[in-house]
């Protein structure tokens, strides 16, 4: 017989089931139960189960390359603005424009890809982006990409500024020797 509970405010009784003999199990919780961030795969994975969008439940998704939107993969406007999906970019240009994607992971590779390619066209945006008190890590980011651009005059002022940066964390990128890969990369 499972387990009662209570939810988290205590109004109504939650049915616990207890383990089943041979059901598969990832970091001791059962795969694939249905509850609402159910993926469909082994938990810590992030890959969501095949033709799923958890955002607008519709299969794949793409990004709006005018407002950063989330789309549905065969809609040809955004949902949002009304901007076209099908916006070609060169790849440089397409770094430069993740550089604002809402994905934090996704805006920090192309920090750090952009560094590495030490493309002239960078170096504003990712002074833009080292300047900024929101997010830290992307900020740090930028600033190990701008060390890539070490001896032009706007990636210097902007590294030197970034050393007096209110966050630690980008004061330190800026500080880093710049041993190792490009971008200061090690």
């Amino acid at each position: 017989m499972p387990e009662q509970a209570t939810d988290p405010a205590g109004r109504a009784p939650v049915s616990a089931p207890g383990p089943v003999a041979g059901e598969p199990r990832v970091n001791g919780e059962p795969w694939g139960t249905g509850g609402p961030r159910d993926t469909g795969a082994p938990r810590g994975t992030g890959r969501p189960r095949a033709g799923s969008n958890a955002v607008t439940g519709e299969g794949p998704s793409r990004v709006c390359p005018a407002c950063y939107g989330i789309n549905a993969w065969s809609d040809t406007a955004c949902r949002r603005c009304g901007s076209t999906l099908e916006t070609a970019r060169d790849f440089d240009g397409g770094l430069i424009w993740a550089l604002e994607h809402p994905d934090t992971g996704t805006a920090i590779l192309a920090a750090r890809l952009l560094g590495e390619r030490r493309q002239w066209q960078a170096i504003e945006p990712l002074a833009r982006l080292s300047r900024r008190d929101g997010d830290p890590y992307r900020a740090a980011a930028a600033v190990r990409a701008l060390r890539a651009f070490a001896g032009d005059p706007i990636a210097d002022a902007h590294l030197a500024a970034a050393r007096s940066h209110p966050s630690v964390i980008v004061r330190r990128a800026a500080s880093e020797p710049a041993e190792g890969g490009p971008g200061g990369e090690p």
